[in-house]
Order: structure tokens, then C-alpha cells, then sequence
């Protein structure tokens, strides 16, 4: 009777455990599919789909609510670091049930048989998709000006110096110019500085609208811009592109 009471409680406080658990706690078999035998009901909140919708493949399988492109380079990635260790963390996106994309980790570990042989898989999966949407917006505003969308400074100096590189290799010239703003100060000063950023955003997609893609617009700061024109064989190429500015 002690040891059943003690197998009661611990069921309890696992349960409890699972349920207030953030994210999907699972167990799967090591089949083409990863099919679940187990996903705790943070899978609602997840994905969107119930635990009796995800286990034994019910009505999808989880392998399934992978994002496509993300599919292949996760099924490679968890054989290639199972490989070297039983515990892997990987990132990669989801399509919920509401067709929403979201972003999760998974922390798991391999279970094996008396023979060594991995025969299921028993981890966490977390909802990351805030944590990557501030790192995405980081690394924005480290390579791009936040008002014009443009690259800012430092994003130019490292185009100027890849666009150089590919000159010498392949022969060929590269154009860069400067250019500001005349009187741009008397925007700001009798307008406001709400006409000036304005001034500047319609600059910027004027800009972008001719020039080619391969080709960089990068705002340094204030009103002034630069442009690098690659794959330039003679300067009167440069000239027309100037005129046209």
C-alpha cells in the first residue's frame, strides 16, 4: 500500500509537472515519421493541435507541422548530432494549426535499448519566436538605418570592401559617389524635423527605384548618401548613373 500511495504521488506531481510545464513535453519512436507517443498538453498552446491529434499520427504527424525549407536541414541535423552525443538542441519553425509560423527549440534526449540501439526520443519544445524576433530586429539596427531602411555606415564599409575584392578578381571597375542634401538644414529648421525625415524616406526610394540590386545605397548619417555601383567597365557608365541622380 506504501509503495502504490508513493507511485500515486509521484504520477500526481509529474502530471502537475507536464501541465504547468512551458512549451510541449514529448516521447517519440525513431521511425521516418518520429511518430509521438507521448505530448503533454502544452501542445495546445503550441501548435494548436491537441495531444490526441499528435500521437500515433493521428491527424498529422509533428514531423509535418515542420516548416518546409526548415525539414530536410532538420532531419540532418538532429541524425548528425546524434551521432556524436544522446542530447541535442535545435531551432527551427513550425506551422501551426491556425497556419501561424512560430519559432521553437528543442531540447532532447536519446533513449536506447539493451543493445545500445536508439529507440525513441524524449525532450521539450519552446516557443522562441519573440526571442528571435528581437534578434532579428538587433541585428537590423546594427546593419541598417532604422528611418530609411538603407544600410547605415557600417554595413556600407563592409559592401565597399567585398565590391572592391570582386573588382580585382573579375577586372572590372566600381563606382562610388557622395551626395547630400542642398539646404536640407532649412527643412528641419522651418518645417521640423518630422518634413526632414520624410524628405529623407522619399530620397531613399527614389534612389532605390533606378539603381540595380546588385548595386548598394547606404545613408552614413544626416542627409548624406553614398552609392556603390558595381561591375562598371568605363566611367562614362558612372556619369549617366550621376546624371540620373
Amino acid at each position: 500500500r506504501k509503495t502504490d500511495s508513493a507511485l500515486r504521488e509521484n504520477e500526481r506531481a509529474l502530471s502537475t509537472l507536464l501541465a504547468n510545464l512551458p512549451g510541449m513535453a514529448y516521447r517519440c519512436r525513431m521511425d521516418d515519421k518520429w511518430t509521438l507517443e507521448f505530448a503533454s498538453e502544452g501542445c495546445v498552446t503550441l501548435t494548436g493541435y491537441r495531444p490526441v491529434d499528435l500521437i500515433e499520427n493521428r491527424a498529422i504527424a509533428f514531423v509535418d507541422l515542420i516548416y518546409p525549407s526548415d525539414r530536410l536541414r532538420v532531419q540532418a541535423e538532429i541524425s548528425e548530432k546524434l551521432e556524436r552525443s544522446d542530447r541535442f538542441t535545435i531551432e527551427y519553425q513550425i506551422v501551426c494549426a491556425d497556419a501561424a509560423v512560430k519559432w521553437v527549440s528543442e531540447k532532447a534526449q536519446a533513449i536506447r535499448d539493451g543493445d545500445g540501439n536508439i529507440v525513441a526520443l524524449e525532450g521539450i519544445i519552446d516557443d522562441i519566436t519573440e526571442r528571435k524576433r528581437s534578434e532579428q530586429r538587433l541585428s537590423f539596427l546594427a546593419q541598417y538605418d532604422v528611418l530609411t531602411g538603407l544600410p547605415n555606415r557600417a554595413l556600407f564599409y563592409d559592401r565597399l570592401r567585398q565590391a572592391v575584392g570582386r573588382a580585382r578578381r573579375e577586372q572590372s571597375m566600381v563606382g562610388l559617389m557622395f551626395l547630400d542634401l542642398d539646404r536640407f538644414k532649412q527643412i528641419n529648421d522651418t518645417l521640423g524635423h518630422a518634413a526632414g525625415d520624410r524628405v529623407l524616406k522619399v530620397v531613399a526610394e527614389r534612389l532605390k527605384s533606378f539603381l540595380r540590386e546588385v548595386d548598394t545605397i547606404a545613408r552614413l548619417g544626416g542627409d548624406e548618401f553614398t552609392v556603390i555601383i558595381e561591375g562598371v567597365t568605363d566611367a562614362v557608365q558612372l556619369a549617366g548613373v550621376a546624371e540620373k541622380i
